[in-house]
C-alpha cells in the first residue's frame, strides 16, 4: 500500500480500515501487559515461536515490539493485491478458525474430542509454537479455557497474561 507524505494511501484513507477487519481495538493508547515490559517475557525462549492472542490484532505486534522482538509470532498474515484492492489474510487452519470463533465473546467448547485435539496440536507443531500467550481481550477468558483444554494443564498467570510453555512437546491424547 503506497502512502503519501501525509501518511495517507492513494485513495485518501489511512489504510487502517482494511487492516483492522478482525481487529477489535479502537484508535487509542494501547495498554501493554506488564508481562511484555518486564522479565515475565524471559520465560519465552529467545527466538522461539509464541502464539500470542488475540490473533490478527495489532496489539500483539505492539506487545512483541515492547518485548524487544524476543520471540517470533507465526500467526501473522499477509497483504495481497487483488482486483478489489489489497486484502489482509492469513492461511486458514483448524486452530485459527477455532480462535476466531472465540473472539469476541465466543464460548469455548466444554470438551475437545481426541480428533479435534490432535488436529489443533498438529497446527501448533506445524507453526513450531513453543509458548502460547493469551493477552487481555474480550475473548481472553474463552481462549484461556480453550488452551487449558487443548494443552491439558492450567496456564501460568504472569504479568496480566496466561502463559503455557513447552507447547510443542504436548502429545495428543489417544
Amino acid at each position: 500500500m503506497h502512502r503519501t507524505r501525509s501518511g495517507r494511501t492513494a485513495d485518501g484513507s489511512d489504510g487502517a480500515s482494511r487492516h483492522n477487519e478482525h481487529n477489535s481495538s479502537k484508535s487509542s493508547t494501547a495498554a501493554v501487559p506488564a508481562f511484555f515490559r518486564g522479565d515475565g517475557v524471559d520465560r519465552i525462549p529467545e527466538g522461539s515461536a509464541a502464539l500470542v492472542t488475540p490473533i490478527l490484532d495489532l496489539r500483539t505486534e505492539l506487545w512483541q515490539a515492547e518485548a524487544g522482538m524476543r520471540y517470533r509470532m507465526p500467526q501473522g498474515g499477509v497483504f495481497t493485491p487483488g482486483p478489489d484492492g489489497p486484502r489482509f489474510d492469513m492461511p486458514p487452519t483448524a486452530l485459527r478458525t477455532a480462535l476466531f470463533e472465540l473472539q469476541p465473546g465466543g464460548a469455548p467448547p466444554a470438551a475437545l474430542s481426541s480428533t479435534e485435539r490432535a488436529l489443533y496440536l498438529r497446527d501448533l507443531a506445524a507453526m513450531g509454537v513453543h509458548s502460547v500467550v493469551v493477552g487481555p481481550s474480550p475473548g481472553s477468558a474463552a481462549e484461556a479455557r480453550f488452551f487449558t483444554l487443548l494443552l491439558g494443564r492450567e496456564p501460568e498467570w504472569v504479568g496480566g497474561v496466561s502463559l503455557w510453555r513447552g507447547v510443542t512437546g504436548v502429545a495428543p491424547a489417544g
